[in-house]
């Protein structure tokens, strides 16, 4: 009797034991379904990221500017021109200027360009900064010489490579072809133009560059004139003031005499 009693307690102590077992492994292991796959809870995973969100996650971080994509070619053919220069219908010494013909465009130095516009409607100003390799031009203000700009040099076309160059117009920070030849660097002059405002064309039977600048702003001269004109008018209305005191006088004076 007792050893039946003793075999019962191990029969259920062990059905007890795999009875936890089971409940553990439940607890652990996700639920199986009909096709033998795991059924997994979607309750219990984390919520799924929104498309657009992690679209936003993916663009650049705030301060930093895309990469711009504009490249300058390599170079095919450059040559010192042969072709003529005229600045509103007026022609240009060449031994007063650079300029080499890249690929069938003219390139100018940018402060010798800014010398022969200057005192014209498309005059700009030229400043470097050294440390930033910068240059900066600025539309409307009259160009300051550093001396050698309209001086024609030697031929030195076999040096010419793109430039890393970087020009600010107006502060903007521009995109124009531009190659450094013998340590200078031209600039596309058809690129100038549409930046700087003024007109570039080509007569193909002279073989000239024709460049035509914007009309002179000529607001503040007439403002002076008109300040002039109000002086002017100013001054005569006192003159006649001193007329009549003068009139005045003389008639007190035929009363005393009187």
């Amino acid at each position: 009797m007792q050893k039946k009693f003793s075999l019962l307690l191990v029969v259920v102590l062990a059905l007890s034991l795999l009875f936890c077992f089971g409940a553990a492994a439940w607890a652990i292991l996700p639920p199986v379904g009909d096709d033998g796959e795991p059924v997994v809870d979607d309750s219990l995973l984390d919520d799924p990221v929104d498309e657009e969100e992690e679209a936003e996650d993916d663009t650049d971080p705030v301060g930093i500017e895309p990469i711009s994509d504009f490249v300058i070619p390599v170079p095919e053919k450059v040559v010192v021109t042969n072709q003529s220069l005229k600045i509103d219908g007026e022609i240009v010494d060449a031994d007063t200027y650079d300029v080499y013909n890249i690929d069938g465009a003219n390139y100018f130095k940018l402060r010798g360009l800014a010398a022969l516009l200057d005192g014209t409607g498309s005059q700009y100003e030229v400043t470097y900064d050294e440390t930033s390799r910068t240059m900066y031009a600025t539309p409307g203000k009259a160009y300051t010489s550093v001396g050698g700009e309209l001086e024609a040099g030697e031929d030195k076309s076999e040096t010419c490579v793109p430039s890393t160059q970087i020009l600010l117009v107006n502060t903007i920070k521009v995109d124009v072809l531009v190659y450094n030849i013998g340590g200078n660097n031209y600039f596309q002059l058809r690129g100038l133009g549409e930046l700087l405002g003024f007109d570039v064309d080509y007569d193909d039977a002279t073989r000239t560059m024709l460049v035509t600048t914007a009309e002179v702003d000529d607001t503040d001269d007439d403002t002076d004139d008109d300040d002039d004109t109000d002086d002017d008018d100013d001054a005569d209305d006192d003159d006649d003031t001193d007329d009549d005191d003068d009139d005045d006088t003389d008639d007190d004076d035929d009363d005393d005499i009187k």
